[in-house]
């Protein structure tokens, strides 16, 4: 264990691969029954999607925040919120074809989970440069963060209300506690437990396998970021967004080619 550490490449590739594998079983699963060539392949496919999704979506959000946190820190901060924005709207487009119809009969619409990521880091500048440029000021800079925090997620929620964020607006709480928590090693797991707390908070209707394989998910987060070993490359600090909506982009011409 001690020679098993991991770089921030090595934590964006596992979340590119685990991010690939849930859009793509994703986009299967709200696939109308009648397209595939038979009902063993649709009922195959819904198999599998049932073990493995709440798997890789417990691991992917975790890690795609965790290293926007670090990327965002290590980089000019008027450069990496901008490119994240970029590619973030590229992205709704090709999001929104494969699962804009899921919540249509709902009557609302759905945003890809970068744009909760995206305000959470506008707020994390906003924060480190109003209050941490005195370092004296620490306590009253983190009651500040906290108290914008929530007044904006109360504002975004009553402003909203008829929008949904992939993963929920309780990604907002994790790029926070990430932020605050990302140089302590131990800690780390700590902002992957209460997220985690959140889901179950809000899926209550999920079946015991459910929650065993969304634990199963949030504990190999934990683990892969309890092994950082808090070496970051400058080379890759826009791999992991750059590749956000090309993989969307690509999975949603495959799955209208062959379906």
């Amino acid at each position: 264990m001690e020679k098993l550490r991991f770089n921030s490449l090595t934590i964006k590739i596992i979340a590119m691969i685990s991010m690939v594998t849930e859009h793509t079983l994703r986009a299967l699963v709200t696939i109308n029954k009648a397209s595939f060539a038979s009902v063993l392949a649709y009922s195959r496919v819904q198999t599998v999607a049932f073990f493995v999704l709440p798997v890789v979506r417990s691991i992917t959000f975790p890690l795609i925040v965790f290293s926007i946190i670090e990327d965002l820190t290590h980089t000019p901060k008027k450069n990496y919120p901008l490119w994240l924005g970029i590619f973030t709207l590229i992205a709704q487009i090709p999001f929104t074809m494969l699962f804009g119809d899921a919540l249509l009969a709902g009557q609302r619409f759905l945003l890809n989970g970068m744009f909760a990521s995206l305000l959470g880091s506008l707020m994390l500048l906003l924060y480190v440069r109003l209050y941490l440029s005195d370092a004296s000021n620490e306590k009253k800079a983190k009651f500040w963060c906290i108290f914008i925090s929530l007044l904006i997620i109360i504002v975004i929620g009553a402003l909203i209300s008829g929008i949904y964020i992939e993963y929920g607006i309780s990604i907002f709480a994790l790029v926070y506690m990430f932020y605050f928590v990302r140089n302590e090693k131990a800690r780390r797991i700590v902002p992957i437990a209460i997220w985690g707390y959140f889901i179950f908070r809000a899926s209550e209707h999920l079946s015991i396998q459910e929650y065993s394989l969304t634990s199963a998910g949030l504990i190999i987060a934990a683990l892969i970021l309890l092994i950082y070993n808090g070496e970051w490359s400058e080379k890759t600090k826009y791999l992991l967004n750059g590749f956000y909506p090309v993989q969307l982009i690509v999975i949603a011409v495959v799955i209208n080619v062959m379906f």
